[in-house]
């Protein structure tokens, strides 16, 4: 029979007409102790009872959105909708993660915004950065006003999308379409991928730069300007129009 390794608590909140409960620890496990009070759930449905998966904080997580694995939810996160937290993520901050999206092995924090469809792996995303459409995000970090979404992939062990500088807060990175960036990549702000463009390798991005089409920059190579369905490569800096 299973273990039970929280409880529900009459005490509760109410968010768009749905009441969500405080939790508390039945036992303890991973630095949970028992008795410890945890964040809200609308049902149990919510917390997996398995493994080291806790809500803390004043964290929500509610509809059918599922916490499972090791995955923990803190702070003022909110998780709803289909959502599924897992494996050793974590949402904390005042991120929010709704809709059908998957997070693996992922962290989710500051403002944040992960939705619709997109699915997030053993990444980060962080900052005021928002990915959403059918975006898959893979070994990467998503920061500053960066945005992912359409069908756009990113992945890359080291790869970079960012938004520097003092002014982050009126410059933003987007990747969409269809387009791909992986490997060692740094996008900068104002910087757009769009299209079926591909991004790879060491290249460097700048700000003001777009890429669009069927565009390739891989190698060493820089744009700082506009380059439409052009191939630029080895130490290739392109300042003006491709």
């Amino acid at each position: 029979m299973r273990e039970q390794k929280y409880v529900m608590l009459p005490e509760s909140i109410n968010v768009g007409g749905v009441n969500l409960y405080r939790i508390c620890a039945a036992r303890s496990f991973g630095n949970v102790k028992a008795g410890e009070l945890g964040g809200f759930i609308q049902k149990e449905a919510n917390l997996s009872h398995e493994g080291r998966s806790w809500v803390s904080g004043d964290a929500m997580v509610y509809g059918s959105a599922v916490i499972d694995d090791d995955a923990v939810v803190s702070d003022h996160a909110r998780v709803h909708d289909l959502a599924r937290i897992r494996g050793k993520s974590e949402v904390s901050g005042h991120a929010k993660v709704f809709g059908n999206v998957i997070i693996y092995n992922s962290r989710i924090f500051d403002d944040a915004s992960v939705f619709d469809h997109a699915e997030i792996y053993n990444a980060c995303v962080y900052d005021q950065a928002e990915v959403y459409g059918s975006a898959t995000v893979h070994y990467a970090r998503i920061y500053g006003n960066a945005e992912v979404y359409d069908f756009a992939r990113v992945d890359g062990c080291m790869n970079v999308v960012a938004v520097y500088g003092s002014h982050k807060d009126y410059t933003i990175v987007k990747i969409h379409g269809k387009a791909k960036v992986f490997g060692n990549t740094k996008v900068f702000g104002d910087a757009e991928i769009a299209g079926s463009a591909k991004v790879y390798g060491d290249a460097r991005i700048y700000k003001g730069a777009i890429i669009l089409d069927d565009a390739r920059v891989y190698d060493q190579a820089e744009v700082y300007a506009k380059v439409i369905g052009e191939t630029i490569f080895g130490n290739m800096k392109i300042f003006g129009f491709a």
